[in-house]
């Protein structure tokens, strides 16, 4: 490289030439020495100008979000799953959400995907689902499969095709984990899902079998995985359920109980008041709640400071234990 690469030159307007400031000659020059330029002060972005694009780049998010959606709307299932899997999770969320006000709708949506992605060349309408047997409808997408009319999208080369299978797997997982707030549990979606996908598992058209075992085996998982993680909420809901249910009941009883035994004659009168009421048989019963409430602070005076409070505990104990 000459020395007219190493240093560079800017045009004025036309009035001549003038040399570029030096931090271009330092640069030229550490691209010689093959190392890269240092950044200039034009590279950074300050913290306002982050502030100031910040809304900018949400915006871009809502944007982009909003227009996934609407080619989720324009699209049918079969179509999103075959080539536009980034639209998957707006198509799911869709179904969902229309559902509760149109569930029949949305389950012939999700079946008839079921069937084209089996590579059937159906006509079976809404209609057809809401009438026919589950076996009628079966037994006519064979019948397309001896019939020749049958596109194999599972087993395909085809470059537009090279997703499909991740594609397929990722809408049935998604759906599943969508749904497991709500439809997942109304023995209806699902069930009819399920009940289909094991019907084409049993089918003699061999790409029938392997998509609906394809799907079968991800419904599976996606089960398990929301099963795993509803149980794991419940047990905390439970325990903080236990916890606030104790602090609501024994609460306030405990707080006093510990006031007054803060002093140890307190203590010790209290200990000689309780073995009197343990004294009468008739009391036993009635105590039993109250016992079972604070035996173990009854126990720690076992090992109290003041030594007379510890022998009239004992002797307490020894009635409790009778």
């Amino acid at each position: 490289m000459g020395m007219s690469t190493a240093r560079m030159y800017m045009d004025d307007g036309g009035e001549g030439s003038r040399p570029v400031p030096e931090e271009r000659e330092e640069a030229a020059s550490a691209m010689k020495r093959g190392r890269p330029p240092r950044p200039g002060e034009s590279d950074f972005v300050t913290g306002e100008e982050e502030e100031r694009l910040a809304p900018q780049r949400t915006k871009r998010k809502r944007e982009a979000s909003a227009a996934a959606a609407a080619a989720a709307e324009d699209l049918t299932l079969i179509d999103i799953v075959k080539h536009n899997g980034r639209l998957i999770s707006h198509a799911v969320k869709r179904l969902v959400e229309d559902y509760e006000s149109d569930p029949k709708s949305v389950i012939f949506q999700i079946l008839t995907m079921l069937f084209e992605a089996s590579g059937a060349k159906h006509d079976i309408a809404a209609k057809d689902l809401d009438m026919a047997d589950l076996d009628d409808i079966v037994l006519k997408l064979v019948d397309l499969s001896r019939n020749g009319l049958v596109q194999d999208k599972y087993n395909s080369k085809r470059k537009d095709l090279k997703n499909f299978k991740e594609n397929l797997v990722s809408f049935w997982d998604t759906l599943v984990l969508e749904c497991q707030n709500g439809p997942l549990f109304d023995d209806i979606l699902l069930q009819k899902i399920k009940d289909y996908v094991v019907a084409l598992s049993c089918t003699p058209p061999r790409v029938y079998r392997q998509v609906a075992s394809l799907i079968g085996l991800q419904l599976v998982t996606s089960f398990i995985f929301v099963a795993k993680t509803l149980s794991a909420q419940r047990e905390i809901t439970q325990r903080q359920l236990n916890a606030e249910k104790k602090k609501q009941s024994d609460g306030p009883a405990v707080e006093s109980l510990n006031k007054r035994l803060s002093n140890a004659g307190v203590r010790r009168t209290s200990i000689l008041a309780l073995q009197s009421l343990y004294d009468v048989d008739a009391n036993i019963a009635s105590l039993g709640l109250f016992t079972e409430r604070f035996y173990s602070r009854m126990i720690q005076l076992a090992d109290d400071i003041d030594i007379s409070v510890p022998v009239s505990a004992i002797g307490l104990i020894k009635q409790l234990l009778r």
